[in-house]
């Protein structure tokens, strides 16, 4: 599999949108691995994790074609990670020479924000899929297990267990320290995995519930390892960064590779 990490911010962006702190400041002025969108990944070019305001500028600078993706996979209805809108753009009035439609995959709150903002389902066009936590659904030959999040507690908030040819990954953004019941299915089904992404929004600090520092991943990691889910050649990322807190990219590289852990950037590609 390849995943791709088309965003890697949190919802405010890097430098942040109406921010002038120094943070900011310095980013606007250097740009580079520190300059990030909202966050969404790709994977093998086909499936979608995400779709935040900033998907149309992904699309144009990583040369992808979104008329040819067919399914999109959402973790939550925050703005950062779901801009509807974006969905009636599907309809025959905007989008030509359309013969399959996307399948959009996600919670209750996710489906009926999507519903809204077409006004309808648009037959052939776009169709919803709402998840049932830890009920595996083979979506374009990816098995893929919802499994909850520790987010926002006014909605079913999703990670997910992404299975493709003989290769796991786990995609953990916005989440606090992964839940009991998370973690029960994880260890229950002895899932060992080639690649785990980890929220780091909260910088170098610790935070139990709604996003994960440092402390919180090399927390995850240890656990991981002592129940033998991953192994050296695992890899382990951090993503998911916020300009409060936040750590630039070459120090956080540095910081993060005694432990065999890799920070993300915009467009940053993986293979494993």
């Amino acid at each position: 599999m390849k995943i791709q990490y088309l965003g890697t911010a949190a919802a405010e962006g890097i430098p942040a949108i109406w921010c002038d702190c120094p943070v900011c400041r310095k980013v606007r002025m250097t740009m580079g691995k520190d300059q990030r969108s909202r966050s969404q990944a790709i994977l093998d070019d086909r499936l979608l994790v995400d779709f935040p305001q900033d998907a149309y500028w992904h699309m144009i600078q990583n040369h992808l074609s979104f008329c040819n993706i067919r399914n999109v996979i959402f973790t939550h209805s925050h703005q950062d990670h779901l801009y509807a809108d974006d969905f009636g753009m599907r309809s025959k009035v905007y989008a030509k020479n359309i013969t399959e439609p996307v399948h959009v995959w996600g919670n209750e709150t996710v489906i009926e924000k999507i519903r809204a903002a077409q006004e309808i389902d648009i037959p052939g066009r776009v169709e919803t899929h709402v998840f049932e936590e830890y009920k595996p659904e083979n979506i374009d030959g990816y098995i893929v297990t919802p499994v909850l999040a520790h987010h926002d507690p006014r909605e079913k908030c999703l990670n997910f267990l992404i299975e493709k040819d003989g290769k796991r990954m786990m995609y953990g953004n916005d989440t606090g320290e992964w839940l009991t019941q998370t973690w029960d299915y994880i260890e229950k089904n002895h899932l060992h995995f080639d690649l785990v992404s980890m929220d780091c929004t909260m910088g170098n600090t610790t935070l139990y519930a709604g996003h994960m520092g440092i402390p919180n991943i090399l927390h995850t990691v240890d656990r991981l390892k002592e129940d033998g889910l991953i192994n050296e050649n695992t890899k382990l990322i951090a993503t998911h960064f916020s300009h409060n807190l936040y750590i630039f990219y070459d120090e956080m590289k540095e910081l993060l590779a005694p432990h065999g852990i890799e920070p993300t950037y915009d467009g940053m590609t993986i293979e494993f």
